[in-house]
């Protein structure tokens, strides 16, 4: 276990020993991993740094203790790296299949691994009787498509002749040869860095990836994920939620959990010495364990060990959180490009609702504060889709409809409990207080919401501008007739993308989740100026030049630059 991974918040770069310490779980949490390791199939749902991979990895490594599964994790984040050259080539969606049944076979070779059982000549005599290819061929077509795009745009690939079919009949080899019943596929990343096409390519293998003997689970984000024709959610799959809403009974207890097993006493004691300071970051982080712990770390960073915190550091750290969540989610006009218009007017909403809430808890007393807005029903397909986006990102948070008789039915959203303090939307006076913050967020009642009108808040004009932003003809300029058109309506060319993976490698650092004292040093020490700068310095030299940052901030800021790009 190392030192530096003390405030790691991701959980792919975590090892078994830390993933085992540290992994904090309530009871609803547990009944999640039941269902993980079950053999029907299910969608893990939540917003990033809700803990879904956590989550995952945690049920991995339970399985392996089992004699009765078998379980195989496999990642997706890095669909990025391999999309220039799906763009590129006509048949890149049979490739595109081609990586993600070749990502899991590559996978079924970890697995054995740990649990020892790994034969090397009678692995590669098994792949080449199920798919007809050497094992090579499928490490080499993994490694073009996630290794080879970032220097080589010229790479090329061969396709292989994959099925779901050869898949279940490969693991159904494996079962026998480990003496296991059945096994679990564990598709952590799935779908929500694919274009809309790719994802229902997806969800379409994903459907059919099961047999009596094999059951598959895909972790998605709410709001964008675009399921197959075929595929019904609720009928071939079931979501599985991993969010602790800050709202429930315990919520406090189980974020004193997740510090406790990650900080030593001495750090957790310096960070509870304001309790109610500490609770109002608990609140803050929305139910994100990421947020408890990029919150505490940023504290600690500040803070000497045997000083009292200021207060101004519990509001730093909170206002840091809430434009770390706030950047994510304007990082989606670069990575959904198409939804642009969408987005912008989603965050002029946002901080619209953040206002309603401040004028209808104004005069209220602490017990009578409102955390969530009520969209009157039935709600226009564009609001709906800058509500879903909004959703992807968790500035806000969908809980169930209420009706209020004649005067409606409202669909029900949780503003993020960060912008709720950040924006002083609980209306406190001059002097805000952490007593204030948590009292008032501890009595929060379901049915107290500020009913908002569509038409008001929503009106002709922000509709009008939520129209889809397309590329224009790379031939004569042109814009295009609708998003779905394969050639230009003007001059007959055959339309074209260009790549997002090249478009988001040259977006600029102030991009990630880092202060702005700490953009402004890595600018003035360094050379780096993007994403790609950053990815294309081997073992962090050029970082390393900057003033205080030393391995552990270089890994991590690389580590932010690879999340970008994974979305």
């Amino acid at each position: 276990m190392e030192e530096g991974n003390l405030y790691q918040e991701r959980a792919e770069k975590l090892d078994k020993e830390e993933i085992l310490k540290w992994m904090t779980l309530s009871d609803n949490n547990v009944k999640v991993v039941e269902r993980l390791l079950n053999n029907s199939t299910k969608l893990l749902i939540g917003p990033r740094g809700s803990g879904k991979s956590m989550f995952m990895r945690w049920a991995y490594y339970k399985a392996l203790d089992s004699k009765e599964v078998l379980p195989i994790y496999v990642n997706y984040e890095k669909y990025l790296y391999a999309e220039p050259l799906l763009h590129k080539v006509s048949n890149g969606r049979a490739i595109f299949s081609n990586w993600v049944l070749a990502k899991i076979i590559i996978e079924t070779s970890q697995t054995l691994r740990d649990y020892e059982l790994y034969d090397e000549d009678e692995f590669m005599e098994g792949v080449s009787k199920y798919f007809f290819t050497e094992y090579s061929d499928i490490l080499n077509l993994v490694y073009k498509l996630e290794g080879g795009t970032l220097f080589n745009k010229n790479a090329e690939l061969n396709l292989i002749n994959l099925s779901v079919g050869s898949i279940i009949d490969f693991i159904d080899y494996l079962l026998e040869k480990t003496g296991r019943r059945r096994a679990v596929l564990l598709l952590d990343d799935a779908a929500h860095a694919f274009s809309s096409e790719l994802q229902r390519d997806f969800f379409e293998i994903f459907r059919i990836l099961k047999s009596n003997r094999t059951s598959a689970k895909a972790s998605v984000y709410p709001g964008i994920t675009s399921y197959s024709p075929y595929f019904n959610v609720g009928h071939d799959a079931l979501f599985l939620n991993v969010e602790y809403p800050p709202e429930d009974a315990g919520y406090i207890e189980f974020c004193d959990q997740i510090l406790k097993k990650r900080l030593d006493n001495t750090k957790y004691s310096i960070l509870n010495n304001k309790r109610d300071g500490l609770k109002s970051l608990y609140y803050a982080a929305n139910g994100i364990p990421r947020g408890i712990i990029v919150m505490a770390e940023y504290i600690l960073e500040e803070t000497i060990y045997d000083e009292l915190i200021k207060d101004t550091y519990y509001y730093d750290a909170i206002e840091m959180w809430v434009e770390n969540v706030e950047k994510f989610y304007n990082s989606l006009q670069e990575r959904l490009p198409r939804y642009i218009n969408f987005i912008e007017t989603g965050f002029e909403l946002y901080r619209n609702f953040a206002e309603e809430i401040k004028l209808f808890n104004k005069n209220k007393d602490e017990s009578q504060k409102a955390i969530y807005f009520g969209v009157t029903k039935p709600i226009d397909n564009e609001l709906q889709k800058v509500l879903d986006l909004l959703e992807y990102s968790g500035l806000i948070t969908e809980r169930r409809d209420i009706s209020k008789g004649v005067k409606g039915t409202f669909k029900r959203y949780k503003l993020h409990l960060g912008a709720i303090i950040q924006y002083n939307s609980l209306a406190q006076g001059k002097g805000k207080t952490f007593s204030y913050t948590s009292k008032s967020l501890e009595q929060v009642k379901v049915r107290q919401f500020k009913r908002i009108n569509t038409k008001k808040i929503f009106t002709e004009e922000l509709k009008n501008k939520c129209v889809f932003n397309l590329p224009p003809c790379n031939n004569c300029g042109e814009k295009r007739i609708s998003e779905n058109a394969k050639f230009c309506s003007y001059c007959g060319t055959e339309l074209k993308s260009a790549s997002l993976f090249y478009e988001i490698l040259q977006q600029d650092i102030s991009k990630l989740p880092l202060t702005e004292k700490k953009i402004r040093d890595i600018k003035e020490g360094s050379e780096i100026r993007t994403i790609q700068d950053i990815l294309m310095d081997e073992n962090g030299l050029e970082l390393k030049k900057v003033r205080y940052i030393k391995g552990y901030w270089a890994q991590k800021i690389r580590a932010y630059a690879e999340e970008f790009i994974g979305g």
